[in-house]
């Protein structure tokens, strides 16, 4: 990923433009977060202006359609989908996204991706306005790409993907 044009500033409290704005450059999203450990690396090897917007509702759908070896899967490691254990979880994962540096560059959202799709946030950026894009003029981060690993079930897969697909394509 290329960085933005030079600016003053630093990465450790963040690059700023002439205005004292941060300046950022491509936006990542994360569907399914779990742990963090993921996103943490990303943050780790991303350069410093690309930002990184988590998804993940810590809580499974038990609507959704599973294969006969989702639904064993699912049995087999009860815990693992326990209230209690994704509720830490997310306790975790809320501190690794706000140490995140430059300050600012991360965000969790605690919801589900084919919902967070439609989130003002990832409003694409008009390339005629004047406003740059993630400062206090314009709050729209967009998404410039999309990384799908939430459920791993067949239909949620499809779901997700159906969902982002749109981006990909407004590029």
């Amino acid at each position: 990923l290329a960085a933005p044009p030079p600016l003053a500033g630093d990465a450790s409290t963040g690059v700023h433009g002439d205005g004292g704005e941060t300046a950022w450059g491509a936006t990542l999203v994360e569907v399914g977060v779990e742990s963090g450990f993921t996103s943490q690396r990303l943050l780790e090897l991303l350069p410093a202006h690309v930002r990184l917007v988590g998804l993940d509702p810590f809580a499974y759908d038990s609507s959704v359609e599973l294969s006969t070896e989702e639904r064993w899967q699912r049995k087999e490691l009860s815990s693992r989908y326990s209230s209690a254990w994704l509720d830490s979880l997310a306790t975790d994962v809320a501190r690794r996204y706000a140490a995140a540096r430059p300050l600012g560059r991360a965000r969790l959202l605690r919801q589900g991706s084919p919902g967070a799709a439609g989130d003002p946030l990832f409003r694409p950026h008009s390339s005629g306005s004047n406003e740059k894009r993630g400062t206090k003029q314009h709050d729209a981060w967009g998404s410039d790409f999309v990384f799908v690993d939430g459920d791993h079930s067949f239909v949620a897969v499809q779901r997700d993907i159906e969902a982002w697909l749109c981006f990909v394509f407004k590029k």
